[in-house]
């Protein structure tokens, strides 16, 4: 080839090359006057991260996304964060009070987050452990601080006290220093709760006063002492209309300790009181009548029991005829109790009431018809009876010895008169004249239609020898009957079996003279 045909050879391809580059220019500035505008758009989130913390008030996790369009033609960027963070575990179990990364345990629980329970303890209300066996209790059941608790707390237990709850003992009046099990009742009171009463009210005071025969007599003395000890009263009085009886008693336990903070109150006393008096007789009882001291100082109640002296007097009306040897047992009943207030803690301390169970005590006294001479030991054992008995008898002697002594003077004088003719003697008015003495122990000898009296002679008193007291039962007199002596100085005053010999005057009629 020829130095001029690669020169054209140059030249055309330069101009191929040219031609070329053109036309593809052309065509790129003809595609740009047609593009479409592209948005960004981001992709979908990813999963969220793990939590920086178990528990507590600090955690947080994230998560991301990723650009899956960019924009074009003048589209819009992605608007809006790559990345999100959120708070995460941000808790406590059971109670717990969170912190940034933990939690503070509250009640029966442990661990970071409160999750696992501490061992339990019986009758605790707030445990507190740091791993699950070295449990202690922080506040048991019914801890009400300086009002009470109902159970005391030992730190790994909690043991049942006294307390006002019904499953508990209230042990009062008593000391519970350790437990229940150490309840200790004050002396006169056990039971449940120390509220039964075992010990009874003391008598003190009692007298009375019977009405009979038509209003007439009246008979009164004192029934303080019991009949159990032996001691009794007489009286003679054949018709009882009216028994009065007064008394007194009291119930006063004495250094009963300081009650517990539960306890508000507590009032012990007589709340009833009962007189009972029935007719007698040796094997059975043949009348009676109750009533209730309705008239006593401060009437107690459970509600409202009499603290003080308790005082009850009453009248009882009855219709009864007694004869010898029978007898009136008056029998006095007053009943000791009361109650105790308690606060309830569980209730808002609303007060409760519970009442003591009772107990009665009896004292009788016994008051027998008919004559019994007083006690020859001082005045140990004697009552404050009148002793009308005695008096009536005293009157008797006299009037007999009277009668009897008149009697043997108008038949000395007599004597002397009609069996020999001859003038009485100057002796004759005397009762006791060497005659008498001689015939003393003789029966009465007729002469003509009189009669001869003859009298036994009182022998001597020793001056320094008090009279002779003997017991004489209560018999009806009636004629024919020997009677004990009554005193030494008496003994002219026995009847024997016979129709009173000796006292039968001329035209009349003794046989009814009787000792009053």
């Amino acid at each position: 080839m020829t130095p001029k045909s690669k020169t054209r050879l140059v030249i055309i391809l330069l101009l191929l090359l040219v031609a070329v580059e053109f036309s593809g220019g052309w065509r790129r500035r003809r595609r740009r006057r047609v593009c479409h505008v592209v948005h960004c758009a981001w992709g979908p989130w990813g999963s969220w991260g793990g939590c920086t913390a178990p528990c507590g008030n600090s955690g947080t996790r994230t998560r991301t996304r990723g650009v899956a369009h960019h924009a074009q033609c003048g589209g819009a960027g992605c608007a809006g964060p790559s990345s999100q963070t959120e708070p995460c575990n941000r808790f406590c179990n059971n109670g717990g009070t969170p912190y940034a990364s933990h939690c503070a345990c509250e009640g029966d629980y442990w661990n970071t987050c409160c999750q696992s329970a501490c061992s339990p303890i019986s009758h605790c209300a707030s445990l507190s452990c740091t791993h699950g066996s070295n449990q202690q209790c922080v506040r048991c059941d019914g801890d009400f601080g300086v009002l009470g608790q109902a159970y005391h707390n030992l730190g790994t237990s909690c043991r049942k006290a006294c307390s006002w709850r019904e499953d508990s003992n209230s042990c009062y009046p008593g000391t519970c220093a350790s437990g229940v099990q150490s309840c200790t009742c004050a002396p006169g009171f056990g039971g449940p709760h120390c509220r039964t009463v075992l010990q009874g009210p003391a008598f003190h005071d009692c007298s009375y006063e019977l009405t009979g025969n038509n209003g007439i007599a009246t008979s009164h003395g004192s029934c303080s002492r019991s009949s159990e000890d032996g001691d009794a009263a007489h009286i003679n009085m054949a018709h009882v209309e009216r028994i009065r009886v007064r008394w007194t008693a009291t119930f006063q336990p004495p250094n009963l300790p300081a009650p517990p903070v539960y306890v508000k109150s507590m009032a012990l006393g007589i709340i009833e009181g009962t007189i009972a008096v029935s007719l007698q007789n040796e094997t059975d009882m043949t009348a009676s009548a109750t009533t209730t001291c309705s008239t006593a100082i401060g009437r107690g109640t459970a509600d409202v029991p009499e603290q003080g002296v308790f005082t009850c007097e009453e009248d009882i009306s009855v219709e009864w005829t007694a004869s010898n040897g029978q007898g009136i047992q008056i029998l006095l009943m007053a009943t000791a109790g009361g109650n105790v207030h308690l606060y309830d803690r569980d209730d808002n301390s609303t007060v409760k009431v519970k009442y003591f169970t009772a107990l009665q005590a009896n004292h009788t006294a016994d008051i027998i018809f008919g004559i019994e001479a007083p006690s020859p030991e001082g005045t140990e054992g004697r009552t404050d009876i009148p002793w009308v008995l005695y008096g009536g008898l005293a009157a008797g002697v006299v009037l007999f010895l009277i009668i009897t002594v008149a009697v043997c003077c108008c038949c000395c004088c007599r004597k002397g008169q009609t069996n020999t003719g001859q003038t009485p003697s100057p002796n004759c008015n005397n009762a006791y004249s060497h005659d008498i003495y001689d015939n003393a122990g003789g029966a009465s000898t007729a002469s003509g239609d009189s009669y001869n009296y003859y009298l036994r002679p009182l022998p001597p008193t020793p001056g320094n020898v008090p009279p002779k007291r003997v017991n004489v039962p209560p018999k009806t007199l009636e004629k024919n009957t020997e009677y004990e002596e009554v005193d030494d100085r008496y003994q002219a005053l026995k009847p024997r079996n016979t129709d009173y010999q000796g006292l039968k005057p001329r035209g009349h009629d003794y046989q009814g003279l009787k000792p009053h």
